[in-house]
């Protein structure tokens, strides 16, 4: 039988909404590995029948997890599964399909995406070494049960050639306002490019980044393993969360308090919120409530995931949708003191 998992359960309990070391400034963090299966096309060449097969392939391969159908999940389950970030956006807001979930919401197994296999493991704050061990463990199970592609000159084989060799990425998802705010940030992000780490927006390859969030990710080099890309990668994030504490501590909680409250003002006026406007508000809220405590900044994380996905309403009426969700996040009981 296949599980239907509650829309509240999927916003409100991702394994990287809990308290992890740095999530004052690293929201969360993610490892993810691709594989895919040796006797099939990739993805976008299987025919409706070999999609069928692997799906049940796959989910045979690991009873521990919870398979859930696309098909069976309503406009707003798909929208919380977006929020959650267990999947992305086009794979939620698809008409049929499967993925696989665990209870605590920290590993997601997205089947038929871009490869056939995408495994991803979620942590809170800056715990990439865990994640890591997390996603391995369900490559243990695959690569015991399952014939992988895999060449002697590439590695394992991937649909996008730029993610053959390992299949492996780890990144993570940092909030970096005040070293925005003072002009320093471009230093520290071309040095962290510099250092081999990508950098990208909220919503991964291809997005910008706006609100000073900011997604920083690794992808081992030929001769390193995961855990020690994902340390090369923990170091950088570790220098930058060091900055930005520095750089908050000078911006001074008056400061910081008053560009929170010029957010809420505009909020509770306000009709229409896009996109833009609302991540950055969400982004001084979001600094505000750390200078309060690690709790209220996770209150303002919760709510970006439904800031984020509108996916039921055309673009004026997600603007005003945005409006009512701040609206309502600000007068709810969890709302941070400062605004």
């Amino acid at each position: 039988m296949l599980h239907r998992i509650p829309t509240a359960t999927l916003l409100a309990h991702p394994a990287w909404l809990e308290s992890g070391p740095d999530c004052d400034v690293v929201i969360s963090s993610r490892i993810r590995i691709a594989r895919n299966l040796r006797d099939y096309p990739f993805p976008h060449l299987l025919t409706a029948r070999q999609q069928e097969e692997t799906e049940g392939l796959i989910a045979a391969t690991l009873p521990g997890l919870n398979p859930v159908q696309l098909g069976d999940l309503r406009s707003q389950d798909r929208d919380a599964l977006a929020a959650s970030r267990l999947a992305p956006v086009r794979f939620a807001g698809r008409p049929t399909g499967l993925f696989l979930v665990d209870d605590p919401l920290a590993i997601s197994v997205l089947i038929n995406e871009e490869d056939h296999i995408r495994i991803q493991a979620f942590q809170p704050g800056s715990l990439l070494l865990p994640a890591v061990e997390m996603a391995k463990r369900v490559e243990r199970d695959l690569l015991q049960k399952l014939p992988l592609a895999w060449n002697t000159s590439y590695g394992y084989l991937t649909a996008s050639p730029a993610n053959a060799g390992s299949g492996v990425r780890a990144s993570s998802l940092l909030h970096l306002p005040a070293l925005g705010s003072q002009k320093r940030l471009p230093r520290w992000l071309k040095a962290a490019q510099e250092a081999g780490v990508t950098m990208r927006g909220v919503y991964g390859e291809g997005s910008r980044a706006v609100g000073a969030f900011f997604q920083l990710s690794v992808m081992p080099g030929r001769e390193e393993t995961e855990e020690q890309a994902a340390g090369r990668l923990l170091a950088v994030i570790r220098l930058l969360a060091r900055e930005e504490r520095q750089a908050r501590g000078a911006l001074g909680s008056d400061w910081i308090d008053r560009k929170a409250a010029e957010c809420n003002s505009f909020v509770r006026r306000a009709d229409r919120i896009t996109l833009g406007q609302g991540l950055r508000i969400l982004s001084w809220v979001r600094l505000a409530a750390a200078t309060v405590s690690l709790e209220a900044a996770r209150h303002v994380d919760a709510w970006s995931g439904e800031l984020l996905v509108n996916g039921r309403f055309g673009r004026t009426d997600a603007d005003e949708k945005r409006a009512e969700t701040l609206q309502r996040c600000f007068e709810g009981p969890k709302v941070p003191t400062i605004v």
